[in-house]
């Protein structure tokens, strides 16, 4: 700066080309200062100050400047190199992870630190080149807190700018902590459905579970999950309807969850299934004996054998039993005169071979029948009864090797006839549009019966559902919700129908917030005519009695103002007669004074029946202007006749309101069209009637 040619504010700058722009000497400030604005790396060094004078001598000062470069932005890595950003992984449990951050630049070298949301974690960084500087974070093994943890790589090298920083967080795959089995170790029964729940947890994403027996894996299998916040108690169900065999006694079965994203990650449960099952026989010649060797009088020996869970209690033999009735057998038939049937008979015999015999019996005498044939074990004989008296009992007798059966199978012929009706007609299952009726069946008439149910609709008397079955159960649907309907059960056979088995019933109403759709807001709602009916006779009787209140109470406060209203023109109408007595004098006052009241007394009495609160006094207009203000006091002054002893008194009379303006005080002066007093010597000219509203004491 050359300041020579006149004063330092007009002086001259210049500055060398790596600072043009960027430099200016301040003389304004004291002691003057060298700017530089942007600093950059370069500008590092030893500043030198030189001032020359006229007259004294030339003056040296020196200033050190050093430029502090921040670094940059840290870079986070793997061990493959690979750039890591906000949410990284997942990483598996119990794995190891690897963290490298790296600084580059800055002046002086940054220090680069990691942390654990706010807690330090690793400051060993190292300088790989005069540019670089890097941590590495090692985590030995990464557990469950470690879940969404963030870590973040810090660079800095001053301590006057914010430190630089990169952040990652961490997303990590779980194990299962556990599986069970409910109601595991209880025995099965074989060829019986069992249900098997199983139950895994801990797992991150939720566990797979799968069902093993025997080494083999299960595939009939239902899953439904639920999840943890903490993803920690995250729970996986499994559901295995199983259906066990003799040869799965003994075997193995184990419920396994397993996250497939984490190798060895399998946990299991399990037992050794205890199947129940009846006992499995096999009978053989001795191990040594040959069929073609076995003469009369030798030994023969037998091995029977067992296969039971749980063992056999009891072992018996027997040799060439006699024939028994199939216990499993139709023993009722039902037919009409000269209408034949067919009766089967079946026996359970050791050998089969076996002969058979027919009688009838009626209690009146026995007929052997000989029309039937045979093949086996069994034996159907073909019988028409021709009168009343061919109704009775067929008894059947087979006869095999070990010899005659002991006691015959029966069978009654009745004559045949409509069925009677289904038994104890229940109602299971009910819903909001279905329902399931069962019953038991009731005698079928002496011939094969199947059964129907029909629905009618309860007001319309209409068939809506018609439904034939081979046993007496019934599933009907499609029905409307809150609705009574009326079904009828019948047993019908070749005869005809039964009676009806009447059952009346009602379908469940659907919940408010089940009758919104996906199209839109619908709300089903039925109402039951006697209900509309009811409702309409109560808020009649509620209208009623609302009336006759209300006339009671207008009444009564009617009355109540008439006999206050009676009252008060009683006493005034007495008052007014006072007043009346000084209209002889000249120019009465409003309110005469004492020496103008014929009475003494009079004036004390009129003051006392005055009341100031009766609103009945004033005018409809006057309260009309009343109800106008807040809060305000009316006084009323009537200017007194010159020859009134009281001219020189002021008399008011006074009139107190509920309201008072918020402007203050108003003054409305009001002439009036005709005299106050009414005697010949009042001077009408000088009546005036003022109200003056002033502020209540209140």
């Amino acid at each position: 700066m050359d300041a020579r040619q006149g004063v330092t504010n007009h002086s001259r700058h210049s500055s060398a080309d790596t600072l043009y722009g960027r430099a200016y000497f301040s003389v304004v400030d004291r002691p003057a200062v060298l700017i530089l604005e942007p600093v950059s790396a370069g500008d590092a060094g030893t500043y030198k100050c030189r001032v020359d004078f006229r007259v004294a001598r030339t003056r040296y000062s020196k200033a050190e400047l050093s430029v502090i470069v921040p670094p940059m932005k840290p870079v986070i890595t793997d061990v493959n190199g690979n750039v890591l950003e906000s949410l990284i992984g997942p990483y598996n449990e119990g794995e190891s992870l690897t963290l490298f951050c790296e600084s580059e630049g800055g002046e002086p070298p940054s220090s680069v630190t990691w942390w654990r949301d706010s807690n330090l974690v690793d400051e060993s960084f190292q300088i790989i080149s005069h540019s670089v500087v890097q941590n590495i974070m090692v985590i030995p093994e990464l557990k469950r807190e470690h879940l969404m943890n963030t870590f973040t790589c810090q660079a800095t090298n001053n301590n006057q700018s914010q430190p630089v920083s990169t952040s990652v967080t961490i997303d990590m795959n779980f194990k299962p902590l556990g599986v069970w089995i409910d109601n595991n170790n209880r025995p099965l029964s074989a060829e019986k459905p069992s249900k098997l729940v199983c139950h895994g947890t801990g797992s991150r994403p939720i566990a797979q579970l799968s069902w093993w027996i025997g080494g083999k894996k299960l595939q009939s299998a239902k899953k439904r999950s639920s999840f943890d916040a903490n993803h920690i108690g995250n729970k996986t169900t499994s559901v295995l309807i199983i259906k066990p065999n003799i040869d799965d006694n003994g075997k193995y079965l184990s419920c396994r969850a397993e996250n497939p994203l984490i190798p060895g990650s399998a946990v299991e449960s399990g037992w050794k299934l205890d199947v129940h099952y009846i006992p499995q026989l096999s009978l053989r010649l001795g191990s040594k004996l040959r069929h073609s060797h076995i003469q009369e009088d030798n030994d023969v020996y037998l091995d029977c054998t067992i296969q039971a869970n749980p063992p056999a209690s009891e072992i018996v033999w027997k040799f060439e039993d006699k024939p028994r009735c199939n216990r499993r057998q139709r023993l009722l038939y039902g037919t009409a005169r000269n209408e034949p049937v067919k009766v089967s008979c079946e026996v359970d015999s050791d050998p089969a071979s076996v002969k058979f015999h027919w009688q009838f019996n009626n209690s009146g005498h026995v007929v052997d029948i000989t029309d039937y044939n045979s093949e086996k074990s069994k034996s159907v004989a073909f019988y028409t009864p021709r009168t009343q008296y061919d109704y009775g009992s067929l008894l059947c007798w087979a006869t095999n090797s070990a010899g005659l059966q002991d006691i015959p199978c029966v069978f009654s012929i009745i004559p045949a006839g409509v069925p009677d009706p289904p038994q104890n007609c229940t109602v299971v299952n009910k819903s909001e549009s279905s329902f399931r009726v069962e019953c038991l069946e009731g005698f079928n008439g002496g011939l094969e019966q199947h059964f129907m149910i029909e629905v009618h609709d309860k007001y319309l008397k209409a068939v809506l559902v018609n439904i034939t079955a081979k046993k007496p159960i019934f599933l009907v649907d499609g029905l409307s919700s809150g609705k009574t309907y009326t079904a009828k059960v019948s047993s019908v056979n070749s005869k005809g129908k039964s009676q009806a088995v009447v059952l009346k019933l009602d379908t469940l109403h659907v919940l408010e917030t089940e009758t919104l759709t996906h199209k839109g807001i619908q709300w089903n709602v039925n109402v039951s005519p006697v209900l509309i009916i009811l409702t309409g006779v109560t808020g009649g009787l509620i209208l009623v009695i609302i009336i006759i209140f209300l006339t009671l109470r207008y009444r009564t406060t009617h009355g109540q103002h008439s006999k206050e209203g009676d009252l008060k023109s009683n006493k005034y109408d007495q008052a007014q007669k006072h007043f009346a007595s000084f209209s002889s004098q000249k120019c009465p006052d409003i309110i005469p004074g004492d020496n103008q009241l014929p009475d003494s007394s009079t004036y004390e009495d009129m003051k006392d029946d005055y009341d100031p609160h009766v609103e009945d006094l004033w005018s409809p207009k006057e309260r009309k202007e009343s109800d106008n203000f807040s809060s305000r006091e009316f006084e009323m002054q009537v200017s007194p006749c010159h020859s009134s002893p009281l001219a020189t008194e002021e008399h008011s009379l006074l009139r107190k309101e509920n309201a008072w303006p918020p402007g203050g005080k108003q003054r409305i002066v009001e002439s009036l069209s005709r005299p106050v007093c009414t005697g010949p010597l009042c001077d009408i000219d000088q009546t005036e009637l003022s109200y003056l509203t002033r502020q209540t004491d209140v």
